[in-house]
């Protein structure tokens, strides 16, 4: 058994698993997409709180400059909202934890899906996650990439079921 109480792979599952991670490799073989959206919110918390929002209480009006989701905004013309809302975070808890399941997740949802589908993937689900939290709460301002992480679990779970012969 390995640290995780696993049996180690032997015989021919461990060609077999071998042989499934070179072709995920050779598939795609750079994951660029998922590393792409962690820094590019990462950075828009650093820009975000150099400009004086904190990154442990941020506040409601330097969001809104930054382009967090809010109804009367959207409904004013401002439709970019629904994407940019999941780059912002509310503080560093929020950034650190949605980014390190992203990162984790999301390198394997790219393997299988390939880096421009998982990166369309995270946009229409950050895109719907913005629809339904202004159907849900129009009047309060919303932020994360909880809704693209989300579907990246939501897109590795239909993956695994469709494929589960072949994995």
């Amino acid at each position: 058994m390995d640290e995780f109480g696993e049996r180690p792979i032997r015989g021919r599952a461990k060609e077999s698993h071998k042989e499934f991670v070179a072709l995920l490799a050779q598939t795609t073989p750079r994951v660029w997409a998922t590393k792409t959206i962690v820094l590019l919110c990462v950075v828009v918390a650093l820009a975000v709180w150099i400009g004086g929002n904190s990154p442990f209480a941020p506040q409601r009006e330097g969001l809104l400059a930054w382009g967090c989701l809010d109804g009367p905004s959207v409904a004013s013309g401002e439709w970019w909202r629904m994407l940019t809302a999941g780059l912002l975070h509310a503080g560093g808890l929020h950034l650190v934890v949605n980014m390190s399941v992203l990162y984790h997740i999301g390198r394997i949802v790219e393997r299988f899906f390939g880096s421009a589908a998982c990166l369309a993937l995270f946009l229409m689900a950050v895109l719907g996650g913005s629809i339904g939290s202004l159907v849900v709460h129009p009047f309060s301002p919303s932020v994360g990439a909880s809704a693209g992480v989300f579907g990246a679990f939501g897109a590795l779970l239909v993956f695994l079921r469709r494929n589960q012969a072949q994995i």
